[in-house]
């Protein structure tokens, strides 16, 4: 297989998954929107365009057709796509509607790795479209185990609360009836020692060998869907996507 052909590739594969991720809770922001029209946010310190309900569903819309010029598009309406994805993301970063989810963080900067992808010469595909997508899926875990280096996650009391306390769905709920509550704050302890330490693993991302790091990456983030709420595949879906579209790259050398 030809360069432009693993490129095409890893550019579709990469955005399938971005799209995934993306939409991937279409349902709840579709019923946001109604509200959001209807109650509007009103914060006066913000530019009107940053609490424009309008802006916030066409930023999340934009994607489809961004997504289909990646796709099926030239090397043209690949950048303008890539470049698309990436506005879209930037404006759910900042917008009042839709900053605080951190789908549009990742979502971001794993387009700026697309709009890479979709610019790059080919001589350089292979010699640095796999480290940079680990440098980008490394920086968010780093940002993630930073925030985590805190009194309250470092002891457990933080996951003890967040997801042994209040969550529902197995295994919490199995654990809140089988063990005893000193048990429960010791098993969430270790749990988020774990997490921690997951997270600064990953977060070396680019002084890793690349195929053992995507396959370390991709179990992590499956074991973080599974262990918090499928909502959290949103946040996550984009990471994995690069990574494995940057093995592709790999071919070319």
């Amino acid at each position: 297989m030809n360069t432009a052909s693993l490129r095409g590739q890893a550019l579709r594969i990469a955005t399938a998954g971005w799209l995934v991720g993306w939409y991937g809770k279409v349902v709840f922001f579709v019923g946001h929107f109604r509200e959001a029209v209807a109650w509007p946010i009103d914060v006066s310190s913000l530019p009107a365009l940053l609490r424009a309900p309008w802006i916030a569903a066409a930023a999340y819309a934009i994607p489809v057709a961004a997504g289909a010029a990646l796709w099926f598009g030239g090397r043209t309406a690949r950048l303008a796509g890539a470049a698309a994805l990436a506005v879209a993301a930037a404006v759910g970063c900042i917008h009042v509607e839709l900053f605080n989810d951190a789908t549009f963080v990742t979502s971001f900067w794993t387009a700026l790795w697309i709009a890479w992808l979709a610019a790059a010469p080919d001589d350089e595909l292979a010699r640095h479209g796999p480290r940079l997508a680990r440098c980008v899926v490394a920086f968010v875990f780093l940002g993630g185990a930073i925030g985590k280096l805190t009194a309250t996650y470092i002891s457990g009391e933080a996951f003890y609360h967040l997801y042994f306390q209040q969550k529902d769905s197995w295994p919490y709920s199995t654990l809140r009836a089988a063990v005893s509550d000193s048990t429960l704050r010791a098993i969430a302890r270790w749990f988020s020692r774990l997490v921690i330490a997951g997270e600064l693993a990953l977060s070396l991302g680019p002084l890793a060998p690349h195929r053992p790091y995507v396959w370390a990456a991709c179990a992590a983030i499956g074991l973080m869907v599974l262990s918090s709420t499928f909502y959290l595949f949103s946040v996550l879906a984009s990471l994995a996507a690069v990574l494995v579209a940057s093995t592709w790259l790999t071919r070319t050398r």
